[in-house]
């Protein structure tokens, strides 16, 4: 009786359990699902946190950039108006240092100038002493009546030959130059021809012919330009402007149409001064120059 009575209570308790456990059965996989649910929610809170302080750290970096790049800039723009206040110093003392060159070569030209003027006094104060000697030496013969007369012509001194102007070489030729280089070219042709009648032998008479047939040249005057350029190579071969005056001649010659002429002189100038001035500059025509024509054949 007694066991069977616990029977009873087991199947008793038993049954009461059975709906709980069913409960607790049917509610684990409902807290598992939940439990990943919070497991996942604070992964994602985890993320965004990381997230926003990604985000923060970036904004931070933007912020130093920016003020890297401002920093740069500043120094950048230091940079430019260094260089800039540098160039313009740069220019300044440039323009100063050329200042300086032309004066330099202007007192340079002006000590020359002085140099020329001074010889040129110092030869006129020698043909002024010549001159003085020789109205001395006339006013003596003529005063000394007492003197017993020799008969001997050779006795009396003779006059020195003097220029029929009277102005020294050197004054004559540098005042005949200033007029060419001032375009006063009617007065240079005088002068130069003045300077040739008077003083053929000075060493500056091969100058005075060649820039005597340049300033016809600029008269248009070109058959006494020619005239004076063949002049000079006849009479002054070894001159300074043989070679310059081969080639004026050849332009000369080709202004006036004759163009074989011209092309002998530059061809004379260039064999035998092929590395002068004259030369090259008549090389240069002859390469523009067209071909000869051809010999006529014989019949």
């Amino acid at each position: 009786m007694k066991t069977l009575c616990t029977n009873l209570a087991i199947r008793s308790w038993a049954g009461a359990l059975a709906p709980a456990l069913l409960l607790l059965a049917a509610a684990s996989p409902l807290h598992a699902q939940n439990r990943e649910h919070q497991q996942t929610a604070a992964q994602q809170m985890i993320m965004m946190e990381r997230l926003q302080m990604l985000e923060s750290a970036n904004e931070k970096t933007l912020s130093q950039l920016a003020q890297i790049a401002q920093a740069l800039k500043a120094v950048t723009d230091r940079i430019d108006a260094s260089d800039a206040s540098m160039l313009k110093s740069l220019a300044d003392q440039k323009v100063v240092l050329d200042n300086l060159n032309v004066e330099v070569r202007v007192v340079r030209q002006n000590m020359q100038e002085t140099s020329t003027r001074l010889q040129s006094i110092k030869e006129e104060l020698q043909a002024v002493g010549t001159s003085v000697s020789t109205i001395s030496v006339r006013s003596s013969s003529s005063l000394d009546l007492s003197a017993p007369p020799t008969g001997d012509p050779a006795a009396v001194p003779a006059n020195p030959a003097m220029p029929r102007s009277g102005i020294p070489p050197g004054r004559l030729y540098d005042t005949a130059w200033g007029d060419y280089g001032s375009g006063n070219i009617t007065m240079a042709v005088s002068g130069f021809e003045r300077f040739l009648s008077e003083y053929p032998k000075s060493d500056k008479a091969d100058d005075a012919q060649y820039y005597l047939g340049m300033s016809y040249m600029k008269q248009k005057k070109v058959a006494e330009a020619i005239s004076a350029f063949t002049a000079l190579i006849n009479s002054y071969p070894n001159g300074d402007y043989v070679d310059e005056a081969y080639y004026s001649l050849g332009d000369a010659q080709r202004t006036l149409g004759q163009t074989e002429a011209a092309r002998l002189s530059w061809q004379t100038v260039v064999s035998k001064y092929p590395d002068s001035d004259g030369g090259l500059l008549a090389k240069q025509r002859l390469d523009g120059l067209p071909p000869p024509p051809a010999a006529p054949r014989q019949p």
